[in-house]
Protein backbone atom coordinates (compact mmCIF):
# COMPACT_ATOMS: atom_id res chain seq x y z
CA UNK A 1 0.00 0.00 0.00
CA UNK A 2 1.45 3.23 -1.06
CA UNK A 3 1.14 7.05 0.94
CA UNK A 4 -1.84 8.05 -1.55
CA UNK A 5 -3.71 4.36 -1.41
CA UNK A 6 -6.50 5.06 0.79
CA UNK A 7 -6.71 2.56 4.32
CA UNK A 8 -8.67 -0.52 4.51
CA UNK A 9 -11.81 -0.51 6.34
CA UNK A 10 -11.79 -1.64 9.95
CA UNK A 11 -14.32 -4.11 11.17
CA UNK A 12 -14.42 -4.25 15.03
CA UNK A 13 -15.81 -5.68 17.76
CA UNK A 14 -18.27 -3.38 19.66
CA UNK A 15 -16.96 -4.83 23.31
CA UNK A 16 -14.60 -2.87 26.08
CA UNK A 17 -11.69 -4.13 23.65
CA UNK A 18 -12.70 -3.16 20.37
CA UNK A 19 -14.19 0.61 21.51
CA UNK A 20 -10.76 1.16 22.65
CA UNK A 21 -8.80 0.04 19.68
CA UNK A 22 -11.30 1.87 17.48
CA UNK A 23 -11.03 4.87 19.22
CA UNK A 24 -7.15 4.49 19.20
CA UNK A 25 -6.92 3.79 15.64
CA UNK A 26 -8.96 7.17 14.89
CA UNK A 27 -7.11 9.25 17.30
CA UNK A 28 -3.92 7.89 15.34
CA UNK A 29 -3.47 5.81 11.74
CA UNK A 30 -7.13 6.58 10.89
CA UNK A 31 -7.21 10.68 11.91
CA UNK A 32 -7.91 11.59 8.34
CA UNK A 33 -10.07 7.98 7.20
CA UNK A 34 -12.45 7.66 10.43
CA UNK A 35 -15.29 6.44 8.32
CA UNK A 36 -13.26 3.43 7.30
CA UNK A 37 -13.21 2.14 11.10
CA UNK A 38 -16.09 0.16 11.59
CA UNK A 39 -18.00 -1.29 14.44
CA UNK A 40 -20.46 -4.13 14.54
CA UNK A 41 -22.34 -3.01 16.66
CA UNK A 42 -23.38 -0.13 14.26
CA UNK A 43 -25.22 -3.33 12.08
CA UNK A 44 -26.43 -5.74 14.83
CA UNK A 45 -27.86 -4.88 18.09
CA UNK A 46 -26.62 -7.19 20.44
CA UNK A 47 -24.70 -5.67 23.50
CA UNK A 48 -20.87 -5.71 23.33
CA UNK A 49 -21.28 -7.61 19.46
CA UNK A 50 -18.47 -9.39 18.35
CA UNK A 51 -17.80 -10.22 14.67
CA UNK A 52 -19.90 -13.56 15.34
CA UNK A 53 -22.90 -12.20 16.23
CA UNK A 54 -23.43 -10.77 12.73
CA UNK A 55 -24.53 -14.44 12.36
CA UNK A 56 -27.48 -15.79 14.22
CA UNK A 57 -26.91 -17.79 17.68
CA UNK A 58 -28.58 -20.79 16.61
CA UNK A 59 -27.03 -21.15 13.68
CA UNK A 60 -23.45 -20.93 15.49
CA UNK A 61 -24.35 -22.93 18.40
CA UNK A 62 -24.68 -25.65 16.41
CA UNK A 63 -21.90 -25.10 14.62
CA UNK A 64 -20.16 -25.10 18.12
CA UNK A 65 -21.58 -28.42 19.31
CA UNK A 66 -20.42 -30.41 16.47
CA UNK A 67 -17.17 -28.47 17.17
CA UNK A 68 -16.77 -28.78 20.74
CA UNK A 69 -15.41 -31.98 22.31
CA UNK A 70 -18.09 -32.67 24.85
CA UNK A 71 -17.22 -34.71 27.77
CA UNK A 72 -18.90 -38.05 27.38
CA UNK A 73 -21.00 -37.63 31.03
CA UNK A 74 -22.51 -33.86 29.94
CA UNK A 75 -25.94 -33.97 28.57
CA UNK A 76 -26.46 -30.81 27.66
CA UNK A 77 -26.22 -29.20 23.92
CA UNK A 78 -25.07 -25.75 23.74
CA UNK A 79 -27.85 -25.57 21.22
CA UNK A 80 -30.35 -25.71 24.19
CA UNK A 81 -29.02 -22.80 26.21
CA UNK A 82 -27.31 -20.02 23.76
CA UNK A 83 -29.66 -17.01 24.01
CA UNK A 84 -30.78 -14.51 21.31
CA UNK A 85 -30.05 -10.90 21.87
CA UNK A 86 -26.50 -12.07 24.21
CA UNK A 87 -22.83 -11.68 22.37
CA UNK A 88 -21.95 -15.41 21.61
CA UNK A 89 -18.30 -15.70 22.21
CA UNK A 90 -19.21 -15.32 25.84
CA UNK A 91 -22.05 -17.59 25.95
CA UNK A 92 -19.89 -19.99 24.09
CA UNK A 93 -16.63 -19.54 26.52
CA UNK A 94 -19.11 -19.65 29.85
CA UNK A 95 -20.70 -23.37 28.44
CA UNK A 96 -16.87 -24.64 27.77
CA UNK A 97 -15.54 -23.73 31.65
CA UNK A 98 -19.39 -25.00 32.80
CA UNK A 99 -18.09 -28.44 31.45
CA UNK A 100 -14.97 -28.01 31.59
CA UNK A 101 -14.41 -27.88 27.83
CA UNK A 102 -10.79 -26.38 27.01
CA UNK A 103 -11.27 -24.16 24.13
CA UNK A 104 -8.22 -24.38 21.81
CA UNK A 105 -6.12 -20.95 21.01
CA UNK A 106 -7.60 -20.35 17.25
CA UNK A 107 -10.92 -21.86 18.13
CA UNK A 108 -12.83 -19.04 16.88
CA UNK A 109 -11.22 -19.40 13.39
CA UNK A 110 -11.70 -22.88 14.04
CA UNK A 111 -15.94 -21.96 14.22
CA UNK A 112 -15.49 -19.37 11.53
CA UNK A 113 -13.98 -21.84 8.72
CA UNK A 114 -16.74 -24.17 9.65
CA UNK A 115 -19.18 -21.68 9.76
CA UNK A 116 -17.80 -20.43 6.27
CA UNK A 117 -18.49 -24.52 4.81
CA UNK A 118 -21.72 -24.64 5.78
CA UNK A 119 -23.05 -21.27 4.36
CA UNK A 120 -21.31 -22.19 1.29
CA UNK A 121 -22.81 -25.49 0.96
CA UNK A 122 -26.32 -24.02 1.73
CA UNK A 123 -26.14 -25.89 5.07
CA UNK A 124 -28.03 -24.88 8.42
CA UNK A 125 -29.34 -21.72 6.69
CA UNK A 126 -32.83 -21.56 7.69
CA UNK A 127 -32.06 -19.38 10.69
CA UNK A 128 -30.28 -16.71 8.46
CA UNK A 129 -33.41 -14.43 8.86
CA UNK A 130 -34.62 -10.91 6.84
CA UNK A 131 -32.91 -9.04 9.95
CA UNK A 132 -29.47 -10.79 9.42
CA UNK A 133 -29.32 -10.15 5.48
CA UNK A 134 -29.66 -6.37 6.43
CA UNK A 135 -27.50 -6.13 8.59
CA UNK A 136 -24.76 -8.00 5.90
CA UNK A 137 -26.22 -5.03 3.36
CA UNK A 138 -26.14 -2.56 5.58
CA UNK A 139 -22.34 -3.65 6.08
CA UNK A 140 -21.09 -4.21 2.92
CA UNK A 141 -22.95 -0.99 1.44
CA UNK A 142 -20.38 0.42 4.26
CA UNK A 143 -17.65 -0.64 2.19
CA UNK A 144 -18.55 -0.67 -0.75
CA UNK A 145 -21.56 1.63 -1.42
CA UNK A 146 -22.30 0.20 -5.04
CA UNK A 147 -23.45 -2.94 -2.96
CA UNK A 148 -26.35 -0.97 -1.55
CA UNK A 149 -28.14 -0.12 -4.59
Amino acid sequence: MGKEDALPFAILDSDTIGDKFAKDLKAGLYSGDKDRVLNVGAFISVPNAEIEDLFPPSFLAKIVDRYLPKPIDVDEDFTSVVKDGEAIVPQIEAYAHKHNIDLVLGWKVDVAKRAKAALLKGKDDSSITKSYLEAWQMLFGAVNPAVSD
